[in-house]
């Protein structure tokens, strides 16, 4: 079964050792000839560099057995962090596993660096997950409606902030600058709308304040 964004967000994961990475890593610590071949990570959402993987450990994978840990990473010293586009072919460890590997449920460190109460509830909203770029979970393409509706829209990346008092109005920031003029520029503060009608929704942003 395919993952989504969602599903790896805040999971432990098998992921294959691609070649990029025997190159790199495997090579670097003289471990090109072992039989490793995958290693273990916690995904997580960091804001600006979009869903990524922290790697625990180097291991090995036989089919339809668990992975064994072959090398431990922070005993070895070694911080890596993957990014969205290296985790292609990954699977989500069961907890049955996490917990016989040893694993923490939820490592302690995305609390502390890469979550926030703000940011928190507009990553649980599933109604706002068609919006979403991929691998970027607070990024949201919006319809950029002209003043007193008059004249073309444009379609538009936010980064949302926050959510207002109106569980449906979002405060975000402009991430391109659009081609029409509208009376905002690439890095303004917007409000977006998510606006529901006859079974659609739409990300509407056409009032501009700041935080």
């Amino acid at each position: 079964m395919q993952t989504t964004d969602r599903d790896i967000i805040n999971q432990w994961v098998f992921g294959k050792i691609f070649d990029g990475l025997k190159e790199s890593l495997l090579v670097e610590m003289g471990l090109e000839n072992s039989d490793i071949n995958g290693y273990i990570g916690f995904c997580y959402m960091d804001d600006s560099m979009g869903i990524s993987c922290r790697m625990h450990s180097l291991c090995k994978k036989e089919k339809g057995k668990k992975p064994h840990i072959v090398v431990n990473l922070h005993d070895a010293l070694k911080d890596i962090v993957l990014r969205y586009d290296c985790l292609e072919v990954i699977e989500i460890l069961p907890q049955k596993q996490v917990k016989s590997l040893g694993l923490e449920e939820k490592s302690a460190w995305v609390e502390q660096f890469y979550e926030s109460s703000v940011l928190v509830p507009i990553r649980e909203r599933e109604d706002l997950d068609q919006f979403r770029a991929p691998g970027f979970f607070d990024d949201v393409e919006a319809i950029l409606a002209p003043k007193n509706l008059e004249g073309p829209s444009e379609k538009i990346w936010v980064r949302l902030r926050g959510i207002t008092d109106n569980e449906n109005m979002f405060r975000g920031v402009l991430l391109n600058q659009p081609y029409g003029d509208f009376g905002v520029n690439e890095g303004d503060s917007v409000t977006v709308f998510l606006f529901k009608k006859n079974n659609k929704s739409y990300l509407i942003c056409g009032e501009f304040s700041g935080f």
